[in-house]
């Protein structure tokens, strides 16, 4: 099937989300399509690449209804997480392990989630969903759209990327190559859309 890979075989079930990292003075998004058989293990991976991440670090998904979902308050659907380690973490929420979840199995009758990784940095990106696609001709994710670039790994939050954005534009100006050497080593790079679905595709074919 390989060979086939990224060509029209067959049409299946899509979504097209929004998934915006939650800054207070940046605006970073990405809007994707996403294919309905894939498991949500596979979505956080696809989420990774489009935000220039790793997997370093710890992640889960949390489902809502329609409700304002970035009410503290509201009490999630399910929780998804990626390693049976997590169950040991007292919650009321019904917690499942993401890689044996099929995103049909909640999308599109529920429309909103949430994705928190590096759970030191806190990242938190919120889903929309947007739009169904009923006939999608590729089994893999592709990103349609987007703004700003990601802050890399293990930051230590927004206020220290803005300090290392500043530090960034210096290179620029200065040729600090140190710094380069840093961003490079921490996966920072600006948003390219040709590149991220590179990656998408090139992910599919080797999973």
């Amino acid at each position: 099937m390989q060979e086939f890979w990224g060509k029209p075989i067959f049409g299946s079930k899509a979504v097209k989300v929004k998934a915006k990292l939650e800054l207070e003075r940046h605006n970073v998004w990405r809007e994707l399509i996403i294919p309905l058989n894939m498991t949500f293990r596979e979505f956080h991976k696809a989420l990774q690449i489009v935000f220039g991440w790793r997997d370093y670090h710890l992640h889960e998904f949390y489902i809502y209804s329609d409700e304002v979902y970035k009410n503290r308050d509201y009490k999630p659907v399910v929780r998804l997480v990626g390693n049976e380690e997590a169950f040991d973490v007292p919650t009321e929420i019904e917690t499942k392990l993401e890689r044996d979840i099929v995103l049909s199995e909640y999308i599109p009758y529920y429309r909103k989630l949430k994705y928190i990784y590096d759970f030191g940095d806190n990242w938190q990106i919120y889903i929309d969903i947007e739009d169904v696609t009923e006939n999608y001709e590729l089994n893999h994710p592709v990103c349609l759209d987007g703004e700003g670039d990601a802050p890399p790994e293990d930051i230590d939050g927004e206020t220290a990327y803005e300090n290392f954005l500043k530090a960034v534009e210096n290179v620029k100006a200065s040729q600090n190559f140190m710094v380069r050497i840093i961003a490079a080593a921490r996966g920072y790079r600006e948003f390219d859309i040709a590149i991220v679905n590179n990656e998408l595709k090139w992910y599919c074919v080797q999973s």
